[in-house]
């Protein structure tokens, strides 16, 4: 069973992901599309195809559900080690949005915190947070996919535990 719950994280936290990916590339620009995912953006101003007013807030969603399960899928299944897994990726995810918040945004311009000549991913996260802004529904999503994935990974874990107990 423990490989079976493995696999029914991985295929949703997978699935997730994807459903993240297609956000993007529906619902934004090229310019607002990470990486090579760029090239197969279907934005359209005029789309009949769009995931409408949640467009926004889905990534933070998805971001927050499919990499706790991801994460879980590849660790030992105890509620202690979920439990820090939901952790983490809750820091992660609320210091970045968070970090595109006027005061924090102005003392890392001001800092030349992320300076152009950084790495690849600094530039990244910088773009992020300038480009960006603070969204307590993102907020909202980033804890509602958290939750979802906790449930997943508790109802998983506990099937796992029942058939080892039989």
């Amino acid at each position: 069973m423990e490989k079976y719950s493995r696999l029914i994280q991985f295929i949703a936290g997978l699935t997730g992901f994807m459903f993240g990916v297609l956000v993007y590339i529906i619902d934004r620009p090229p310019m607002y599309v990470p990486g090579f995912v760029s090239n197969l953006s279907l934005y359209n101003q005029d789309s009949v195809i769009s995931f409408g007013s949640f467009a926004n807030n889905l990534p933070s969603f998805f971001h927050t559900f499919s990499f706790c399960l991801l994460l879980s899928c590849m660790t030992s299944q105890t509620k202690i080690k979920n439990t820090q897994i939901l952790a983490f990726w809750l820091f992660v995810e609320i210091s970045f949005e968070l970090m595109q918040g006027k005061p924090f945004k102005d003392w890392l311009v001001q800092t030349q915190f992320f300076k152009e000549n950084s790495g690849y991913i600094l530039r990244n996260i910088s773009a992020f947070i300038n480009n960006g802004f603070f969204d307590t529904f993102d907020v909202v999503a980033i804890l509602l996919g958290a939750t979802l994935a906790y449930l997943l990974m508790l109802i998983t874990s506990k099937e796992e535990k029942n058939e080892k107990i039989a």
